[in-house]
């Protein structure tokens, strides 16, 4: 027994740094969501699919739901447009079945604001696991300080905590990274399996897992021009690109939705060759908005991005600057065929290709500063 509590308090000592960490995450984001909860609202217009769809899953009759749903959705300020071909049979949120299901046992015990509980918990969860990995790529202090920026952001949080998809979407990218960078370093098939379920879980959250695809596929891309092994990012990204095509394939047959059609829709156009023509204007249009609404309300978004595009400039050989870029390349796809400005929301699922970049950065200046012992090793040297 006393041998038993020797090693328990060994392993406390030796993890004192960490949690320590854990700490500080854990009562920044209880502040937070404490202000959250009292000076805002965890709602928008989208919540109302999720909270029709888990009451229903939860053994609600349709009628029931819609009605407490169109009480909530109009004592929140909305315009009272709820429908029940809106809220269950929309096809561009009827495959998102994965946060509502995971809600049913919230919304049973808390009522529609259950899922807020859940959203809540989530954004936890996925800070948790953002210095988790981060502190195993780059060390503490570059994990623990990105974490913190992240905290910084009123938009992040906002949406992260949001009754929304948001922070669901975002930990599943996390998860598939780490199991992608796991796979590197033991070549086994577990981690392949793994990323295929995570995929399969992200396009049932929100239809957004293009964005690892093409992360992915942009790594393995470089890294055939590269010195290193030409190989690490074949496994992942053939799994999470074929994984990604077969749901999107699915779900465009059990629930059709045009996403050209809102394409054409927002351009003003008739067809594909005059939308894309319109898509420079567009894109011009949705850059200003949100650049607007950044510098008005939340300036950390702008920092968020730039020093993550400057880590893709500086380490442009380097592996995180490539997974950057393809889920930029992808997030830009998804924003411009919406049409609209949506404030970094579109980019959430791929947040992690930010927070890397990010957390790279961090890891360089430390490692050049007389207390930088160590220089952390990146994911790779593609050069």
């Amino acid at each position: 027994m006393r041998r038993a509590l020797e090693n328990v308090r060994g392993w406390m000592v030796a993890q004192r740094p960490s949690l320590v960490d854990y700490l500080i995450i854990v009562v920044g984001f209880v502040v937070l969501w404490i202000g959250v909860l009292k000076f805002s609202d965890q709602y928008y217009p989208d919540s109302a699919h999720y909270v029709a769809m888990s009451l229903v899953f939860g053994g609600m009759p349709r009628s029931e739901a819609l009605q407490i749903v169109y009480d909530w959705h109009v004592s929140m300020g909305y315009e009272p447009n709820t429908s029940e071909a809106g809220l269950f049979d929309w096809g561009l949120v009827k495959p998102r079945v994965v946060l509502p299901l995971l809600g049913v046992p919230f919304t049973w015990a808390f009522g529609p604001s259950g899922l807020a509980v859940l959203t809540g918990l989530l954004t936890l969860v996925l800070l948790l696991t953002l210095y988790w990995l981060l502190r195993g790529m780059y060390g503490r202090l570059p994990a623990l300080a990105t974490v913190v920026l992240v905290l910084s952001s009123e938009y992040l949080f906002a949406f992260f905590t949001g009754i929304l998809t948001e922070s669901l979407s975002a930990l599943w990218g996390a998860l598939a990274l780490a199991l992608a960078l796991r796979y590197q370093r033991e070549r086994h098939w577990l981690p392949i399996a793994g990323l295929v379920a995570v995929t399969v879980l992200s396009g049932f959250t929100r239809q957004a897992t293009l964005i690892v695809a093409g992360a992915f596929f942009v790594a393995w891309l470089f890294s055939l021009f590269g010195s290193g092994d030409r190989r690490r990012w074949l496994a992942p990204m053939v799994a999470v690109v074929t994984t990604t095509l077969a749901v999107q394939l699915l779900q465009s047959i059990l629930f059709p939705f045009s996403q050209l059609d809102q394409f054409l829709e927002m351009t003003g156009t008739d067809s594909l060759g005059a939308a894309l023509l319109e898509t420079p204007r567009l894109a011009l249009h949705i850059l200003s908005g949100d650049f607007q609404k950044f510098i008005e309300e939340d300036p950390i978004i702008i920092v968020i991005i730039g020093l993550a595009v400057l880590s893709a400039v500086i380490f442009w050989r380097r592996s995180e600057s490539h997974l950057l870029l393809g889920a930029f390349l992808a997030i830009a796809l998804y924003n411009v065929t919406n049409g609209n400005p949506t404030h970094f929301r579109y980019a959430l699922p791929g947040f992690v290709f930010y927070a890397v970049a990010i957390a790279a950065l961090f890891a360089h200046i430390q490692s050049s500063l007389p207390l930088g012992r160590t220089r952390p090793e990146p994911i790779a040297a593609d050069g």
